[in-house]
């Protein structure tokens, strides 16, 4: 009754508009159980009102079909505490799935997945962070001009803050949990 409108009556209409006149989609979560986190799940649930109520064909498979016969670059921004990149499969599976039903690229057109947040907020990681905050603006400025991010400066985000072995990240991380939890009783454990 109501086509490419919510019947829910909050803000989404406002952030639909911004959809709808937008180029580029940009999604970024940290990994929450091996995907994104519920707020975004929302969101992308959210964006229903985009697609018709019809099927259409694309990339040889059945497919909803986009309203205003629009579609979008989508990206995927994400980071992580773990060290293998392997636990992003899950977020990136379901990110590429929805984005080779918007999107000008056959899935994501381009992703960045940081291993190792936790280190984010290390002081001892405090150079290696403004290196990866920077070449984070380089990678902005190259998909606007080029829709493409160049290997050089991922491999700049993506670099590991330390060589450690597993068996150390492991050791560490858990000293850092026990030392939370014997601090503050209220952590739930």
């Amino acid at each position: 009754k109501t086509p490419g409108k919510c019947i829910l009556k909050d803000d989404m209409p406002e952030l639909l508009d911004k959809v709808n006149n937008a180029d580029v989609m940009i999604f970024a979560t940290s990994l929450y159980d091996f995907s994104m986190s519920g707020q975004m799940k929302i969101f992308i649930d959210r964006l229903l009102p985009i697609i018709e109520p019809f099927f259409s064909k694309r990339n040889g498979k059945m497919a909803p079909s986009i309203r205003r016969n629009r579609s979008w670059k989508t990206i995927l921004i994400s980071n992580e505490g773990f060290l293998e990149k392997e636990h992003f499969d899950i977020l990136v599976s379901h990110m590429n799935k929805m984005a080779s039903f918007w999107g000008e690229c056959d899935g994501l057109c381009e992703m960045i997945l940081r291993t190792q947040g936790e280190c984010m907020k290390q002081p001892k990681y405090e150079d290696k962070m403004k290196e990866i905050t920077k070449a984070l603006e380089k990678a902005g400025k190259e998909f606007a001009v080029y829709e493409k991010i160049n290997k050089k400066t991922l491999d700049i985000i993506e670099q590991p803050f330390s060589q450690a072995s597993l068996t150390e990240v492991i050791d560490r991380g858990n000293k850092m949990w026990e030392r939370l939890i014997s601090e503050n009783t209220n952590i739930v454990h």
